[in-house]
């Protein structure tokens, strides 16, 4: 990645959990206060069924701007495993260079996105699977 390139954070809100609602509030308030000069965000939404949707920025924010919606209506993302290619140094065809998970309550705060990260090699922020 060269120096003039922004990061591309994979910001996943979302989730199955009862705390849904909140993570998309959360999730908000992380892409609003990233440094646009330095970080692109692509938010990744999970309905609460558990399906991942690549959304659109300019779509995602509701009209009060403190909260995400997560948009059902374009394709469904498999999970990052087909982010990464075997050639680990093609990163300008990678869909995001770290995930910023953004979910809270049961199956999102309990290491288990944290291990399908691992899973897939793709880095990410925060506490790892066994905190």
């Amino acid at each position: 990645m060269s120096l003039k390139s922004k990061i591309r954070v994979g910001v996943l809100y979302g989730g199955k959990s009862g705390e849904h609602e909140i993570s998309l509030t959360s999730a908000a308030s992380v892409i609003s206060h990233l440094d646009k000069d330095k970080f692109e965000a692509v938010p990744i939404g999970i309905d609460k069924d558990g399906r991942w949707y690549l959304n659109d920025l300019a779509q995602v924010f509701l009209p009060d701007g403190k909260q995400l919606q997560v948009r059902t209506d374009n394709s469904v993302l498999i999970p990052l495993a087909s982010q990464r290619h075997l050639d680990q140094s093609n990163v300008s065809d990678r869909l995001v260079d770290v995930v910023f998970p953004v979910l809270h309550g049961p199956l999102c705060e309990d290491g288990t996105v944290q291990g399908a990260l691992e899973l897939a090699n793709v880095p990410y922020v925060g506490c790892g699977v066994l905190s």
